[in-house]
């Protein structure tokens, strides 16, 4: 056999071993069974339930049933309208679902389910009891979550397991193995709400290094783990406050600055800039305010009132 005829039948050996591969890689592939996963076991009332799912064919329509606790099934949009709804899979046979939780307690069961109305995967999860967020030193309200460098991180909630000391973790990054900048405890009272309330878990150092993209996440650990993200942004302006002293604490909530001719009232979201031929606003990054609304009357007397002292 000559060597040319040899390198063809290796060659078409070869390709005879692929076909074989692939048809067994595309066999196994279609035989495998369906699934749908969550990204957690539990979570917080309102939060928004991330649906997974994988080993459906590919372009398939497959309608995402959640049954709530009390056997009702609504769509995942948050609206309450009753029904489910239909996503389209990946050409590889993939699905991803969003589910907006409304504070109804219990296991949900979340059913994948084909067009001849047959389930194909099914999967639960909990809206359990309990829930933290971070929050100001005074409000206590949710979605008081950002924060600039010298401020002062602060914590309520409720429904955790009753009079515990627990263990929290803040991480420079919301995902799995991000670092974990600050640890400590929380204490709560006989009806498992944390006290005091708020209480404080972090004084972010004016100069602190963020390593991520300025997300955190807490994590507050016991029978069920409750966690909540906050951002850290850099400081609303230099901590100098002319003619007056620097403070001796790192915080810039609720400070005059002044020079010889600026005056201006440093809040936690905004700055008050007045100079002699007028005013501006900035945000909490220091940016400037287009068109801002004209301070009302106490805060124009408080200026106008720190010029007799400041010139």
């Amino acid at each position: 056999m000559s060597k040319e005829s040899e390198h063809r039948i290796r060659l078409l050996a070869l390709k005879l071993l692929i076909v074989f591969a692939t048809t067994i890689f595309l066999s196994a592939r279609a035989e495998a069974a369906p699934s749908i996963w969550t990204t957690r076991a539990d979570y917080n009332p309102d939060e928004v339930v991330t649906i997974y799912g994988d080993g459906f064919s590919a372009g398939a329509p497959v309608t995402v049933k959640v049954t709530r606790p009390d056997t009702s099934v609504i769509t995942g949009d948050g609206s309450g309208t009753p029904g489910s709804d239909t996503v389209a899979t990946g050409p590889d046979g993939t699905l991803v679902y969003h589910y907006k939780l409304n504070g109804i307690l219990g296991t949900y069961t979340v059913e994948a389910i084909d067009s001849f109305d047959t389930v194909l995967a099914a999967t639960t999860f909990d809206d359990a009891a309990g829930a933290v967020w971070t929050t100001s030193q005074f409000s206590g309200q949710q979605n008081v979550n950002h924060y600039s460098k010298g401020q002062s991180v602060w914590l309520a909630g409720v429904n955790l397991d009753a009079s515990a000391s627990l263990y929290y973790e803040i991480t420079d990054g919301p995902g799995v193995g991000a670092p974990v900048v600050k640890s400590g405890y929380v204490n709560t009272d006989t009806n498992g709400d944390i006290t005091p309330a708020p209480a404080k878990i972090w004084d972010i150092p004016l100069g602190y290094t963020i390593l991520g993209n300025g997300i955190f996440k807490i994590t507050v650990f016991g029978t069920t783990n409750k966690t909540d993200n906050f951002t850290v942004s850099a400081p609303l302006t230099s901590p100098d406050y002319g003619d007056a002293p620097d403070p001796g604490y790192p915080s810039l909530e609720a400070n005059l600055g002044a020079s010889h001719l600026d005056f201006a009232l440093i809040e936690p979201e905004r700055v008050t800039i007045v100079r002699p031929n007028g005013y501006e606003i900035r945000d909490r990054n220091y940016r400037l305010v287009p068109k801002p609304q004209l301070p009302d009357a106490g805060l124009r007397a408080a200026l106008a009132e720190m010029r007799r002292f400041y010139r």
